[in-house]
């Protein structure tokens, strides 16, 4: 049976900037790195190279591209892409769009560069069931119902926004599962987080 588990007012938000991201989440999932800015150097254009960062911004953060609106995104964030980027007039992102196909063509450079998946992918769905039957056979007590809800919250790379998109950089075709993390082990990443 089916169960709702979002306010009509969560769904409206779904895959969409509900609000200012947050100076930490600016810095944290609008910080571009050295691969980022790589790809974007590749744009003739600075609108061009501003809606390439914003593109790979707003997939981390909200976990998908805005596709039919691209520039649906807090002038915040343009501008602080923008600063990065050296970027003094932040307003020529408003010519992105104006070829459309270029919008998605990015969003498909992005999503292979990135090896980005789509989470309804049947693949990937095997994967979440290969991983659920390897937490039972270790004797975690993982229950069907709770399996009937699983949805990935906002947790570093994945939301729970819109179409679901991750980073599979350590474990591609061919390469199988990666191992599961140990729960009691120190994480790095939570370390550098801090």
């Amino acid at each position: 049976m089916p169960v709702e588990f979002l306010t009509d007012e969560q769904a409206e938000a779904y895959g969409t900037f509900a609000e200012v991201p947050t100076r930490p989440e600016l810095e944290r999932f609008f910080f571009l790195d050295d691969d980022d800015r790589d790809l974007i150097a590749l744009r003739r254009t600075d609108a061009h190279r501003l809606g390439m960062a914003l593109q790979i911004c707003t997939v981390r953060y909200v976990g998908r591209f805005l596709g039919e609106d691209p520039l649906a995104v807090p002038w915040e964030a343009v501008e602080y892409l923008a600063g990065q980027l050296g970027i003094a007039d932040a307003s020529c992102v408003k010519r992105y769009p104006e070829r459309r196909s270029t919008v998605y063509e990015h969003a498909a450079e992005i999503q292979e560069r990135f090896k980005y998946r789509d989470f309804t992918d049947r693949r990937w769905g095997r994967d979440l069931d290969a991983a659920v039957a390897q937490l039972r056979a270790e004797g975690h007590d993982i229950k069907d119902e709770d399996i009937a809800r699983l949805s990935p919250l906002k947790d570093r790379h994945i939301n729970f926004l819109g179409r679901y998109l991750f980073n599979i950089k350590a474990s591609g075709p061919g390469q199988g599962l990666r191992p599961l993390r140990d729960p009691d082990a120190s994480n790095e990443d939570d370390a550098e987080e801090e």
